[in-house]
């Protein structure tokens, strides 16, 4: 049986240069069709992104998963489904742009966790999530 990979969109698989819209995409980071390419060679691909979160779905502007199939199909990236849901898809790994892996076997893996977050707290512009 295959495993899933999540893999976030912004940030990994398109430039991201602060938040611009739901209807802006950035260019594709060079190495992100390969990337997508090998990763389907044994696992699903799952692409997923927060820009259909709650907030987004209120105010009406989410983008659809049409709009993103037509931007990853542009762009010829592999890939089996798209998940613009809310909450976190289920997945046997998680590749994002935001992520701090924290594996607490013992007391000092929570300390580096710890100064991760910092810094990618310290790196997101203020007003953004």
């Amino acid at each position: 049986m295959r495993r899933t990979v999540a893999v976030d969109l912004d940030g990994v698989l398109a430039e991201y240069d602060s938040w611009q819209g739901v209807e802006h995409f950035g260019e594709p980071i060079p190495g992100a069709k390969e990337f997508l390419a090998a990763l389907g060679e044994f696992a699903d691909v799952l692409i997923y992104t927060c820009r259909c979160n709650k907030e987004l779905m209120r105010e009406g502007s989410c983008l659809s998963a049409n709009r993103i199939r037509r931007w990853l199909d542009k762009h010829n990236m592999t890939y089996h489904a798209i998940y613009t849901g809310v909450g976190k898809p289920v997945a046997a790994a998680y590749v994002d742009d935001r992520a701090v892996v924290c594996r607490p076997l013992t007391p000092q893996n929570y300390g580096s966790a710890i100064e991760e977050c910092r810094a990618l707290c310290d790196a997101i512009p203020e007003g953004e999530k």
